[in-house]
C-alpha cells in the first residue's frame, strides 16, 4: 500500500507542479522579470520532484 501511495503522490506532483512551473516561467518571461526568478522556479522544481535524482542514480550506477 505504501508504494501505491508513493506512486500516486509522484503522479499528482507531476500533474500539478509542471504546468504551474511552466506557467510561472512564461509569466516571468512575458513580464520581463529578472532571470533569477526563472532560476528560482527551476530550483524549486528540482527540489520538489526527485525523479531527476533517480534517473541520475540509474545512469551512473556501477552495476553490470
Amino acid at each position: 500500500m505504501n508504494e501505491k501511495l508513493r506512486a500516486i503522490w509522484r503522479l499528482s506532483v507531476a500533474v500539478l507542479l509542471y504546468p504551474l512551473a511552466l506557467a510561472a516561467l512564461i509569466w516571468i518571461w512575458w513580464t520581463g522579470k529578472p532571470a533569477v526568478w526563472g532560476v528560482a522556479v527551476m530550483v524549486v522544481v528540482l527540489m520538489v520532484d526527485r525523479t531527476w535524482l533517480f534517473l541520475l542514480r540509474q545512469l551512473f550506477s556501477r552495476r553490470r
